[in-house]
């Protein structure tokens, strides 16, 4: 039951997130035993092969290999792979949530959103350098939504930066259908067989009883 759920959840995550650049989803690992089976499963972060889609604008940004974007949150930096950034009133180069996107120097500046940015991330506005983002890889990973992660350690990573694009997760579509079809199947499984669990114990305890 408890795989089950966890499926869903999965599934259910997916569909709420499949078209959000970066998102990374998650798998389902484990089984479910015998009838009295105590239920392991657990939440693997999915290592699906992303799908670079082209949309020409200058601040779309994608990773091409193994790498992530450093952003500042509120709570201190976070990695993601999300890279559909804009420019901030202060104009600096943000997240759609607001966190500021980090250089190699700090955060980014600009004056416009009419930046080029090449595949080393370097970022020239007006032929002029403002700065080169930075993009990391990571090990020790902890997501802690479903766009962003810490991680224990990092290393300069040489993966390109494409500008004009964003990622996204490979046929997200058919498989979140699937994995939702799926997860509704072996939920309602799992209950029946709870259900069917449940009825057995009560007729034990009467019987134990003398009722």
């Amino acid at each position: 039951m408890e795989v089950a759920l966890r499926r869903l959840e999965a599934a259910s995550e997916l569909a709420a997130y499949g078209l959000v650049p970066g998102y990374r989803p998650k798998r389902v690992v484990g089984e479910e035993g015998g009838f009295w089976a105590l239920v392991e499963g657990f939440l693997e972060e999915g290592k699906w092969k992303g799908e670079l889609v082209w949309t020409g604008r200058a601040l779309d940004l994608a990773i091409e290999g193994e790498g992530w974007f450093v952003v500042l949150s509120p709570e201190g930096p976070l990695l993601t792979r999300r890279g559909d950034f804009r420019l901030s009133p202060e104009g600096l180069l943000v997240t759609p949530e607001g966190y500021p996107v980090l250089g190699e120097k700090g955060p980014i500046r600009l004056s416009s959103g009419e930046a080029v940015v090449r595949e080393d991330g370097t970022v020239i506005e007006g032929g002029e350098v403002k700065g080169r983002i930075r993009v990391v890889r990571a090990s020790g990973l902890k997501r802690v939504s479903p766009l962003y992660y810490t991680a224990s350690s990092l290393s300069p990573s040489t993966a390109r930066v494409r500008g004009g694009y964003l990622e996204f997760p490979e046929g997200w579509s058919e498989r979140a259908l699937s994995m939702a079809a799926l997860a509704v199947r072996a939920f309602e499984a799992s209950a029946a067989v709870s259900s069917a669990s449940h009825t057995a114990a009560e007729s034990l305890i009467r019987a134990a009883m003398g009722r």
